[in-house]
């Protein structure tokens, strides 16, 4: 687990706790290791998330075409209504 992952599972699990005592309608005590589980389990989802955003975003990735000759060879032939 990265660094940003750790400290965004913790404010996760903070905000976790606080949520199950004091927002609900009649308080509990939560249990500690299925919410710290939970807010690992999100923050590597968020972290896994965020990486292939960037990824699928990146302007310098390379894109594959598929274009044939014949595809080349029509390009000068089709009219595109232009006017000349």
């Amino acid at each position: 687990m990265t660094p940003t992952a750790k400290a965004l599972a913790q404010s996760i699990y903070i905000d976790l706790v606080g949520r199950s005592m004091f927002a609900a309608p009649t308080p509990a005590v939560p249990d500690g290791e299925k919410l710290a589980t939970a807010a690992i389990k999100l923050a590597e989802l968020f972290e896994r998330t965020v990486i292939r955003s960037e990824v699928d975003n990146d302007p310098n990735r390379p894109v594959k075409f598929d274009v044939q000759l014949d595809d080349i060879a029509s390009w000068g032939t089709k009219n595109d209504g232009a006017k000349k």
